[in-house]
This record gives structure tokens, sequence and C-alpha cells, in this order.
């Protein structure tokens, strides 16, 4: 039971971190597919309504790619602190 409080010790501030960084970058996701409904109902032609569109699915690549950045940085700081 001691080597599971362990690696329960030692893996819990990974996984507050991952969480939180999943959260924000869901969070950035959400409002991007908000905008992308909203565009939907309020229909843009044209060139404007492509590059709606595509800033819309370069938005969601980001927030994906957020999600990696946010968790290495967090990683890092925890390695400086020694946790």
């Amino acid at each position: 039971m001691e080597l599971v409080l362990e690696i329960w010790s030692s893996l819990r501030p990974y996984l507050v971190l991952m969480i939180r960084d999943a959260i924000v970058c869901a969070l950035l996701w959400m409002f991007l597919w908000l905008f992308k409904m909203l565009t939907n109902v309020i229909e843009i032609g044209g060139w404007a309504g492509e590059w709606i569109a595509n800033i819309h699915s370069l938005g969601a690549i980001l927030a994906f790619s957020a999600f990696g950045v946010l968790f290495i940085v967090d990683v890092i700081k925890l390695h400086k602190e020694g946790h």
C-alpha cells in the first residue's frame, strides 16, 4: 500500500496540471465552436465567410497545440521546483 501512495504522490502534481490545462484548452475550443455555430446562424458568404471558417479551423488546431505546450511548460516548472 505504501508503494501505491508513493506513486500517487509523485503523479498527483502532473495529473492536476494536466487536467487544468485540458480544461483551459477545452474552454477555448468550446468558444471557437460557439463562434462557428454563430456563423452558421448568421451566414457570411464569399471570401469573408471562407476566411472566418479558416480562422476557426486554425483556432481549433491551436487550442489542441496549446494543451501540449502548456503541459510541457508545467512539467518544466515542476522539475525546477523539485516535485
